[in-house]
C-alpha cells in the first residue's frame, strides 16, 4: 500500500491479451484495470495497433522493405492463401507494395488484405505449430539480408530470425494500443491526482499511428505529468486512505491465496490469449465480439471460482488474468458500439469508415458497478486532410 498525493500510471498497454505480441509477459493491462476501477475514463479502446512479424523463433518485426519484392507466403500445407482472401478489383502485387509504405495494419488501403487473409488462415487452422506462415525469402535478401535493414540486422540476428534461411515463420502480432486513459494537457485522467502516460494514456493519434513512434506520449506528456503531478502532491499535502477500499483489496487477494481449484491461472490466460488474438484483434464482427464477452463471462462465472493458486507465481497469474479479462470487456464493448471500420478498428460486418456518423470517440467508465460507454467529439472542427494521410499521417 502506498499513500501518494497524486499518482502517475505509466504501465503500458494490454499486449498480453494476445497471443502474438511484442511486448514482455508484464504487460497485461495492470494499470487499464487500476484506474477503471478509481472511476478514470478509458477511450479509444477499440483502436490496437498491429504488424506483421516473424512468429518464431521470436516476435519482431518484419521488416517493410521486403513486401516490394512481391514474396510468397504459404499456409502449414504449403499453398499460397493471401489471393482467398481478395475481393474483386484488389490484386496481390497491390497488397504487398501498399504495405511498404506503412507497417501497421489500417483500414485505409488494400494491404489490410494481408493480415485480414492471415488471421483467416489461423481461425481455419492452416498456421503451423507455432501459430505462423511461412514467408518465402527472396533471393537477393537471403544474399543480403541488410538489403533491407542494415540498421537491425545484428538485432535480428540477436533474437534468432534469420533471413538467410529460404522461409521465416510470420503472422499478426500486438505492437501498442492506441486507446488507453482520456487525459487533458497535462496529462491527469479524468480522476482529480491520477495521472497517465506513454500507452496507458489515450494517444495522440487516434484511430491509427502508421509512422513516427510514442516519443509525444511518452516523453512529451510524460515532462508534463510529471511536473504536474508533484506540484499537485505538494499543494494537497497530506492524504487520508479509504480503509473500506484498502480491506476490499487485502480480502481480495486472500481469497485467491486460499484457492484450489483445478484450474492452473496460467493455463486459463493461455487460453484467452489465443481466444482474444482470433476474435478480437483484426478480424471482428457482431458474432465475434458478442462471443468473446460471452466467454468473459464464462470464465469469469465457471472458471475463476476454481483456480488453483499454489505460490506467489500463480496468485500473479490470477490477478493478471482477472485485469485482461476486463480489459478484453472493455475493447470488445467498444468494438461492438462502433459500428463501422476506421484506422485499425475492422469490422466485417460493417466495412467502410462512416464520417457520417462517426467522427466521434467512445469512452468507457465504471459507473455504480457497471461498465458504462458513452460518445464524445473531441474536436468539432476536424476534417479530413488527405494531405495528412502519408506514411507519417
Amino acid at each position: 500500500m502506498f499513500r501518494a498525493g497524486a499518482t502517475v500510471i505509466a504501465t503500458g498497454g494490454c499486449a498480453q491479451l494476445f497471443r502474438l505480441s511484442f511486448h514482455p509477459v508484464c504487460i497485461t493491462g495492470d494499470g487499464y484495470a487500476m484506474g477503471y476501477e478509481a472511476g478514470a475514463e478509458l477511450m479509444n479502446m477499440e483502436f490496437e495497433q498491429m504488424f506483421i512479424a516473424s512468429a518464431f523463433p521470436a516476435v519482431t518485426m518484419v521488416p517493410y522493405p521486403i513486401w516490394g519484392l512481391h514474396p510468397k507466403l504459404l499456409n502449414a500445407k504449403g499453398q499460397e492463401f493471401i489471393q482467398d482472401y481478395l475481393p474483386a478489383g484488389v490484386s496481390l502485387s497491390e497488397c504487398m507494395d501498399k504495405k511498404m509504405t506503412h507497417g501497421p495494419f489500417s483500414t485505409r488501403d488494400e494491404s489490410k488484405y494481408l493480415d485480414i487473409a492471415m488471421v483467416k488462415e489461423t481461425r481455419a487452422g492452416r498456421a503451423n505449430e507455432h501459430n505462423a506462415f511461412f514467408l518465402q525469402v527472396p533471393a537477393k535478401v537471403k544474399s543480403d539480408p541488410g538489403l533491407l535493414f542494415p540498421e537491425f540486422e545484428d538485432f535480428y540476428a540477436y533474437k534468432g530470425v534469420d533471413f538467410r534461411k529460404e522461409y521465416v515463420e510470420i503472422n499478426v502480432a500486438h505492437q501498442c494500443s492506441n486507446g488507453g486513459f482520456r487525459i487533458d494537457e497535462n496529462g491527469q485522467t479524468t480522476v482529480r491526482g491520477l495521472y497517465a502516460v506513454g500507452e496507458s494514456a489515450t494517444g495522440a493519434y487516434g484511430a491509427d499511428r502508421l509512422g513516427g513512434a510514442m516519443m509525444t506520449s511518452c516523453q512529451v506528456f510524460g515532462s508534463r505529468a510529471g511536473r504536474h503531478a508533484a506540484a499537485s502532491a505538494a499543494a494537497a499535502g497530506s492524504t487520508g486512505i479509504d480503509k473500506e477500499a484498502v480491506e476490499a483489496k487485502v480480502e481480495r487477494i486472500a481469497k485467491l491465496r486460499e484457492s484450489r481449484g483445478g484450474e492452473a491461472p496460467s493455463e486459463v490466460k493461455k487460453w484467452l490469449q489465443k481466444n482474444a488474438w482470433e476474435e478480437l484483434l483484426v478480424v471482428r464482427s457482431k458474432e465475434c465480439l458478442t462471443g468473446v464477452v460471452k466467454q468473459i463471462e464464462r470464465i469469469r462465472r465457471e472458471v475463476c471460482p476454481r483456480l488453483s493458486v499454489g505460490d506467489a507465481r500463480d496468485l500473479v497469474d490470477a490477478l493478471e488474468l482477472q485485469n485482461l479479462l476486463l480489459v478484453a470487456e472493455v475493447i470488445a464493448n467498444a468494438g461492438l458500439k462502433r459500428t463501422e471500420s476506421r484506422g485499425s478498428h475492422y469490422r466485417e460486418d460493417f466495412p467502410e469508415r462512416d464520417d457520417e456518423n462517426w467522427q466521434q470517440s467512445i469512452t468507457v467508465k465504471k459507473v455504480d458497478g457497471a461498465m458504462e460507454l458513452e460518445l464524445v467529439k473531441v474536436d468539432e472542427r476536424w476534417r479530413k486532410d488527405e494531405a495528412e494521410l502519408g506514411w507519417w499521417g
